[in-house]
């Protein structure tokens, strides 16, 4: 008995120093296994410190690990220790108890270059295939796994994205698990970081492995968007991002489809800036809020329950090249162009619903750099309403602000923003400062506006992509200064003349613009079709000024522009006296008209009809020896004027007088200009001058500025064939044509006032 007894403590107690030993032996023995061939183990090079194992109580505790870059210098993972404690009696149990997992000072660097990161060889390493491996038992009974308190404290994650030089610095990393469970119970998992360049962020995690359902709710304080840059970059021309974003979110889901997950709640940027790499505002804002009632990414739908701006600003910039800042600001690339067509392919669309729209103090900067003289307009204190927006409904968006120094704007929409084919649009426009469009006037006229104050309201409707709108403008006190000389204006339109004819006597101007067309069509453009509409206007008003005025008098326009008289004519008749004094009525009228008389002659008609006069007089006269030519008054002038052309006497007398100079079956006209040409000239002259004179004498004696008024002779530079007639014109003194002086009259020539009527 005392044998056995003996035999079992020497066998107890060598066992018992057999695990003391293995206790004490084992931790450096594996710590230098583990260094020695850890090339051979993990293809890295790793260095520890210390390593301990209490095989009693299942405790590993390692000190300074650090595994090395596959160039064996740079570090990968370090940390200072790392505390795992095991209940090693459950393996008996088919359960794995991890009780504790406690690192302190991780320290991660990684990087990523496309599909490849600097820890892939580890991963292809581990996830070899073992050929020699046994077939695994279905029968088994299954392993119960447990990892309880699992906390990573003041640890730092460095990112790189090579690709795209992109890098992420994350300070004082904090993880904490209750515990991970793989059956039965579910996983409570939470962790904050501190981002090196600003924010925070702490999240936790709610996993039930049985359900696969999960929980992720995340808190991001003051995340700076400027690491943000590089991967904008990607896509966009874009030279600097700022801003912070502040968001708390619930995601509910399945780690079986994880797409499906559903988002919820508030996120806020402010201090946003964002600009591209020639430095030009793309967008700003001083708040945006959104408030997310339910996100699917799967389902492509998103109801909001608010989106919320403060102090948002951008700038739009057209170029001569039809371009513009945004189209500049996205870069091209076949990827992009075959993500769109996927979408395509995949039906994809997105289904969108805000139920409140509140957009405050938003300021636009317009520029338009196509023109000779570049174009800067502003929009300030912008603010859009609407509720209920969904793009795929029939949606109402009002929309007020400040335009330019001082005008007003109000915007009413009523339509779907997916389908412009049926819509309503009211825009009204107040107190525009006309100045500021300057440069479209000089593009388009080469005149500089200098005052006045424009008011333009458009109500539009469109059915089935066919526009219908109606357009008012009004211009007060409107004034421009002279046609630049240096500019060479798209259209040639006498711009001030234009203007002053279409004033009222209250100095303003009203217009109705109507605008119709097929907006799906490429030659429509709004901008255009109102311009030309407006340039039209005002080239017709100077063209047919008489239309305009005589209107707003109350006056025949057919009656004024235009005066016919007969070649024989020496003095004014009592109808033209009248014509002078409508004439007269609209220089009243219109104080800064000048207008200009031009007198058309056609020479050869007129020595035609003067020659005959001529003829029948002389033939008259021989009929009655005893009177004198001198002594001819009106009634002898009707007289002989009536005679007829066939007159068989009248025939035999211009005969005689042409004697074998003509043929005789020569007409009366031939026989005439044979005679009296010469004298027919200088009567022509002179009855011109003489009619030229008692106009203007007339007008003068109505009106105190001779300078408003000329009578001229019609420039000679072309023979003219038409009617004699009397051209009135009016314009402005600055743009008034230069005209051919008149023949200044013989004084000693004797005038033949008998061939007047």
């Amino acid at each position: 008995m005392h044998k056995i007894l003996k035999i079992s403590l020497i066998t107890g107690a060598s066992i018992a120093l057999l695990l003391i030993l293995t206790a004490f032996i084992l931790p450096p023995v594996a710590k230098w296994y583990v260094v020695k061939h850890s090339k051979e183990l993990t293809g890295r090079v790793m260095t520890i410190e210390k390593l301990r194992f209490n095989m009693f109580t299942g405790a590993l505790r390692v000190v300074k690990f650090d595994m090395k870059e596959q160039n064996d210098t740079d570090s990968f993972v370090h940390f200072d220790t790392l505390l795992v404690k095991m209940n090693l009696f459950d393996l008996l149990r088919h359960r794995v108890t991890v009780n504790k997992i406690h690192t302190t000072d991780l320290v991660v660097n990684t990087w990523q270059n496309g599909a490849l990161f600097n820890f892939t060889d580890l991963m292809q390493r581990f996830n070899a295939p073992d050929s020699t491996a046994a077939p695994k038992d279905s029968t088994a009974t299954p392993w119960a796994i447990a990892i309880n308190d699992i906390e990573f404290r003041r640890g730092y994650i460095h990112y790189v994205d090579r690709a795209i030089n992109g890098q992420w610095n994350m300070d004082d990393v904090n993880l904490k698990i209750p515990g991970v469970y793989f059956s039965g119970k579910a996983t409570d998992v939470g962790f904050t970081l501190a981002f090196r360049d600003g924010g925070s962020l702490a999240s936790s995690l709610k996993y039930d492995i049985e359900q696969s359902a999960f929980r992720i709710h995340l808190d991001l304080e003051k995340f700076t968007l400027k690491g943000l840059l590089p991967y904008f970059q990607q896509n966009m021309r874009l030279g600097s991002l700022a801003g912070f974003l502040e968001a708390h979110v619930d995601i509910d889901g399945d780690m079986n489809h994880i797409m499906s997950a559903i988002v919820k709640g508030t996120a806020t940027v402010t201090d946003f800036d964002m600009k591209d790499d020639r430095d030009r505002l793309v967008l700003a804002a001083d708040s945006l809020f959104v408030d997310m009632a339910s996100i699917s990414l799967a389902e492509s739908d998103y109801r909001l329950n608010e989106f919320t701006t403060r102090g948002l600003a951008t700038l739009y910039e057209m170029e001569k090249d039809s371009t513009t800042n945004f189209t500049y600001l996205m870069k091209p690339g076949p990827a992009k162009q075959q993500q769109a067509d996927s979408l395509n392919a995949a039906g994809a669309s997105m289904h969108l619903h805000i139920a409140k729209i509140d957009m405050r103090k938003s300021n636009i900067e317009i520029r338009d750099q196509s023109l000779q003289q570049p174009f800067t307009y502003a929009l300030s204190d912008v603010r859009l309403k609407a509720e209920d927006f969904n793009p795929d409904k029939h949606n109402s968006v009002n929309i007020r602000g400040n335009v330019g120094k001082s005008g007003k704007a109000v915007l009413q929409w009523n339509g779907n923003i997916n389908d412009l084919s049926n819509l309503k649009l009211k825009i009204d426009f107040h107190n525009l400062d006309i100045r500021e469009f300057t440069p479209y006037s000089l593009e388009y006229t080469a005149y500089p506006l200098s005052n006045g104050h424009m008011s333009f309201a458009s109500h539009n409707v469109v059915n089935n992509n066919m526009l219908k709108g109606v357009n008012n403008l009004s211009v007060v006190k409107c004034e421009v200064d002279k046609k630049r000389k240096d500019i060479k204006p798209e259209m040639q339109v006498p711009l001030r003349l234009g203007l002053y004819i279409l004033k009222d006597r209250n100095g303003e101007i009203k217009m109705d613009l109507p605008v119709e067309g097929d907006i799906k069509s490429p030659a429509f453009s709004y901008k255009k079709i109102i311009i030309k509409t407006v340039v039209n206007l005002l080239v017709k008003v100077a063209l047919t000024p008489f239309d305009f005025i005589a209107g707003a008098l109350g006056l025949n326009p057919d009656q004024l522009s235009e005066m016919p008289y007969l070649s024989t004519q020496y003095d004014l008749t009592d109808a033209q006296y009248d014509q002078l004094n409508k004439l007269v009525e609209i220089l009243q009228a219109k104080p800064e008209l000048m207008l200009t008389m031009q007198q058309y002659v056609n020479m050869e008609e007129s020595v035609k009809d003067i020659s005959l006069a001529n003829l029948k007089r002389d033939y008259y006269l021989s009929t009655r020896p005893d009177e004198k030519r001198q002594s001819l008054d009106l009634m002898d002038q009707q007289n002989y004027l009536q005679i007829s052309n066939g007159d068989p006497q009248l025939q035999d007398f211009a005969a005689a007088i042409v004697k074998d100079s003509l043929p005789l079956n020569a007409d009366i006209y031939t026989k005439a200009i044979a005679v009296y040409k010469e004298r027919a000239n200088r009567q022509i002259a002179m009855f011109a001058a003489r009619r030229n004179k008692q106009m203007m004498d007339y007008m003068l004696n109505k009106l105190t500025s001779p300078e408003r008024i000329r009578v001229e002779m019609a420039p000679a530079d072309s023979v003219y064939t038409g009617k004699n007639i009397f051209k009135a014109s009016l314009g402005l003194p600055e743009e008034a044509p230069v005209l051919l002086p008149v023949p200044a009259a013989d004084s000693t020539a004797s005038v033949d006032t008998t061939l007047a009527k």
